[in-house]
């Protein structure tokens, strides 16, 4: 199971930026190839957007704020790798809702 579901299963949501922290070293760490072998047409690149949105959503949850505006803004600089597909409006429409969130 991927360290970014294990995040949701945690029942106190301070553990969870843990495990997506270590979802995104992991994909920090996985090569283009090693990827493609799993979703052809995926870039390494396209998983950032989301695992930085997952963190920002985890430090949202016990209110921080700034923590959760950061990881948002870094989801935000990385959204330009998105495919334009089904993947890509579901991550830059959860981006928008959640810059709402913290407006």
């Amino acid at each position: 199971m991927p360290a970014h579901h294990l995040a949701d299963l945690q029942d106190d949501p301070r553990a969870e930026p843990e495990w997506d922290r270590r979802a995104l070293a992991a994909a920090d760490s996985l090569t283009a190839e090693r990827a493609r072998t799993y979703e052809p047409a995926r870039q390494v690149r396209a998983f950032h957007p989301s695992l930085h949105l997952n963190l920002a959503s985890d430090h949202l949850k016990p209110g921080e704020p700034d923590l959760a505006r950061e990881q948002l803004e870094r989801a935000v600089r990385t959204l330009d790798v998105l495919p334009e597909d089904a993947y890509g409006a579901g991550i830059r429409a959860a981006v928008d809702e959640l810059r709402q969130r913290l407006r």
